[in-house]
């Protein structure tokens, strides 16, 4: 991607002016990509706004939202819990895929977990997501351990879990 591209994206925590755009992102996901979500959109699609706002506002988490020029694209959020970090939501509109912006969302979600002082990030995928777990392991995260998981695409797979040491 050329210097000229890179400068048409931005990635930034998201604000509550941000909600509405975070939201449809993250029902387009799991609408488009059932298999890669934890929840379904039909769960999803009965948070309360309220529940949207909080995924914003709550101060042991952090939602980035990548944007390309002032089109939210991207999503990506941390979740600390004790000493230690979560990766989830992460979403990239397929026509921004390979361009090595997920080096942005790891970027930012590791720095956020040490300026938190938090020991260790964990993230997790399906098994036969190969891509993330391609991502993880170039990050540094090293595979931990798998258990089973059955899916909201009504699949039966194998959830592989990484930590990453801080």
């Amino acid at each position: 991607m050329s210097l000229e591209d890179k400068a048409a994206y931005q990635l930034r925590k998201l604000t509550l002016d941000d909600v509405p755009d975070y939201r449809r992102l993250r029902l387009e996901a799991l609408r488009l990509h059932p298999g890669f979500f934890m929840r379904s959109y039909e769960q999803e699609c009965t948070l309360s706004p309220e529940d949207w706002e909080l995924r914003i506002t709550d101060g042991d988490r952090c939602t980035f939202g990548l944007f390309f020029e002032k089109e939210l694209v991207g999503i990506t959020a941390i979740i600390a819990e004790g000493e230690k970090g979560y990766l989830t939501q992460t979403y990239l509109r397929a026509e921004h895929r390979g361009r090595h912006l997920s080096r942005w969302f790891y970027e930012a979600r590791i720095a956020w977990a040490r300026e938190r002082g938090l020991s260790f990030l964990e993230v997790a995928h399906r098994a036969s997501n190969i891509v993330s777990g391609a991502a993880n392991q170039h990050y540094g995260f090293c595979f931990s351990y798998a258990v089973p998981q059955q899916w909201p695409d009504g699949g039966a797979e194998e959830m592989l879990y990484y930590r990453l040491e801080l």
